[in-house]
């Protein structure tokens, strides 16, 4: 099984990639679990995407 923290470690490029990419995970999500796109704060336009569990608490910070 491949964990998240395993994946390779690349940013989304764009804002569009990463909400396009949010949205597929959360299709169909039954378990609460949230997917957040969170742009780079220097305004670069990379972004990631933070995966919270259905209590809140933070998993893990997906790239691409």
């Amino acid at each position: 099984m491949r964990l998240l923290s395993s994946a390779p470690a690349r940013i989304f490029a764009t804002l569009a990639e990463a909400d396009n990419a949010a949205a597929e995970l959360a299709t169909g999500e039954t378990e609460g679990w949230t997917y957040t796109v969170i742009p780079d704060p220097k305004g670069s336009g990379r972004c990631t995407i933070e995966i919270r569990d259905e209590d809140g608490r933070f998993v893990s910070k997906l790239t691409s």
